[in-house]
């Protein structure tokens, strides 16, 4: 009895099922084209993801090796980074309305380049930690503003994936590296290195804003002559 009852619904709905199967084969076989704004944000997440990552992966170690901090004081710097990304975060969107996100996004990534040359310039736990601090108010609001840009794009869904897939790629790619490059130098010298990416940022934020502003123009909408 059973059986039957299975046979008939299936029976009932199989002309659903063909068309779903072909509507979902026609979605998969489309080619995904990702613009070259989104591309460029794509890679200014992945360096914002793996400035974060550095701080979580190495700050302690820098600390504890560079600097000779004991063990519970190593640990200071990621708090101190954790806790002022959060604090900024939460007033994000009023730093966005109230600044613009150029200039939250420029002067955000350069604060962080700032803190990174103050953890590493001066082999003074005190200003170590204080650098880490401002390195964590600076990529604070780097990264939902990324997000919020990918979304403003023609296919804001694609967009947006690429880009916070790109963000975790660095995120999980930058240990590996950024390790190879402090076993062959030093971790002062990697830091520097996630120092210069954060200048990218800035850098390349200001060219992404160019791309937008083109894109906006009447002379990019539909129908323009």
């Amino acid at each position: 009895m059973l059986s039957a009852v299975v046979t008939v619904l299936f029976l009932t709905c199989q002309h659903n099922l063909i068309a779903l199967r072909h509507h979902v084969h026609a979605k998969s076989s489309q080619r995904l084209v990702i613009g070259r704004l989104t591309l460029i944000i794509a890679l200014l997440a992945a360096l914002a993801f793996s400035a974060e990552g550095a701080v979580r992966d190495w700050s302690s170690l820098f600390l504890a090796g560079d600097l000779q901090a004991s063990i519970d004081r190593a640990a200071w710097g990621y708090a101190a980074f954790s806790a002022t990304m959060a604090a900024c975060r939460l007033s994000g969107d009023w730093m966005r309305v109230r600044f613009g996100e150029r200039n939250v996004v420029v002067i955000s990534a350069m604060i962080a380049v700032v803190g990174f040359i103050l953890s590493i310039g001066f082999s003074d736990f005190t200003l170590a930690v204080a650098g880490f601090a401002m390195v964590g108010l600076g990529l604070s609001n780097i990264v939902p503003i990324l997000i919020s840009a990918a979304g403003r794009d023609a296919a804001p869904g694609p967009s947006i994936a690429f880009v916070v897939s790109a963000g975790y790629a660095g995120f999980l790619a930058s240990p590996p590296i950024l390790g190879f490059v402090a076993g062959h130098t030093s971790l002062s010298i990697m830091f520097a290195v996630v120092a210069a990416s954060c200048a990218v940022i800035a850098a390349g934020w200001l060219l992404a804003e160019r791309a937008m502003a083109r894109a906006a123009s009447p002379a990019h909408e539909p129908g323009a002559p």
